[in-house]
């Protein structure tokens, strides 16, 4: 008996210690990003790329998108989040998109600025950069910044640009399970979002 109970309080010790590392180091907290965005001396570029790498390790959320209040993210967060910290608020741009277009955006129940899904559905972004004029179609000269569009269903964001015409890309999907850079991949002409970052 007491040695049963000596393997319970172990196997509790291990999970909560497993459970205070996974919460520690691959989920998001919204005061990292907030601690790159106050920094002084850095361009909105840098802010962006800063906050984009810090999201790296992150746990991707196989919900769809429903765990970010614990820290996982889906795929438009990675772009959506290094924004932020350039003072660029992507979800408050699209509402007031939204508002002028709204016919332009798919018209199922709930793709609208009031659910939290809607800045955060790939569709809707590309959407939205494309009304901004944005949007860059089969862009050939890809930026550090940009938001690369796979499709409508998937999106990424360029970290740096080398002189071969690699360059280095971040994104989380199911199956990196974490947020993770590709380094040096060969740039493939694809749509691009751009926010002039100076």
């Amino acid at each position: 008996m007491f040695r049963g109970f000596r393997w319970l309080v172990i196997l509790v010790i291990l999970l909560s210690t497993a459970g205070f590392y996974v919460w520690s180091f691959h989920t998001f907290h919204p005061a990292r990003p907030g601690v790159i965005a106050a920094a002084t001396g850095l361009s909105q570029e840098e802010r962006v790329i800063q906050v984009a790498k810090n999201l790296q390790g992150i746990l991707y959320d196989y919900s769809g998108g429903r765990l970010l209040k614990f820290g996982l993210l889906v795929c438009t967060d990675v772009p959506r989040l290094s924004y932020q910290a350039a003072g660029i608020d992507i979800g408050h741009l699209m509402a007031a998109d939204y508002k002028k277009h709204p016919d332009h955006y798919a018209g199922f129940a709930g793709n609208n600025p009031s659910t939290s899904y809607f800045a955060r559905r790939v569709e809707n972004q590309k959407v939205f950069f494309s009304d901004t004029g944005r949007l860059i179609r089969n862009c050939t000269a890809p930026e550090p910044g940009d938001s690369v569009f796979y499709g409508t269903s998937h999106i990424t964001m360029v970290l740096a640009v080398y002189p071969d015409h690699t360059y280095d890309e971040i994104e989380t999907a199911p199956e990196t399970l974490f947020v993770t850079v590709h380094y040096h991949k060969a740039w493939v002409p694809r749509d691009v979002g751009r926010f002039s970052l100076s």
